[in-house]
C-alpha cells in the first residue's frame, strides 16, 4: 500500500491528467496501470481512487484478482460504454498476472 504522502501526490497528478484529457468531451480515455491499490478492499485509498475516477466518468474494468492469491492492483479505467471486455491472463511468469482489454475502435 502506498504511503499517504505519495498516494496523495499520485492522486493529485492523476487528477491533473484527467482534467487535461477531459477537456474534449468526445475523447475516449483508457488508463492502464499497476495502481498499487487493492480495489477489493474498501479503505481510504481505494475509495478516494475510485471517487476520482468516477468524477471523470471513468470506470474500472476488472472484477478478478490481478496478483496471485492477493487482490486487484492492476486495472484499466475507461470512459466509454461500448462492448469492452477485460480479462486476466496467468502466464505463471510473475506474482502478477497479465491483463487484456478488448474494445472496439472507430477511426471516424
Amino acid at each position: 500500500v502506498p504511503d499517504v504522502g505519495n498516494f496523495n501526490d499520485c492522486l493529485n497528478k492523476l487528477e491533473r491528467i484527467c482534467l487535461e484529457l477531459s477537456k474534449s468531451r468526445q475523447r475516449k480515455i483508457v488508463i492502464a496501470g499497476d495502481f498499487n491499490i487493492d480495489m477489493f478492499k474498501s479503505n481510504n485509498q481505494s475509495i478516494s481512487f475510485e471517487c476520482l475516477l468516477l468524477g471523470f466518468d471513468l470506470k474500472l474494468s476488472l472484477k478478478q484478482p490481478t496478483r496471485i492469491r492477493v487482490g486487484c492492483f492492476n486495472d484499466f479505467a475507461y470512459n466509454f460504454n461500448h462492448s469492452s471486455k477485460a480479462t486476466v491472463l496467468d502466464f505463471a511468469l510473475s506474482d502478477h498476472t497479465a491483463q487484456l482489454l478488448q474494445c472496439p475502435i472507430s477511426f471516424y
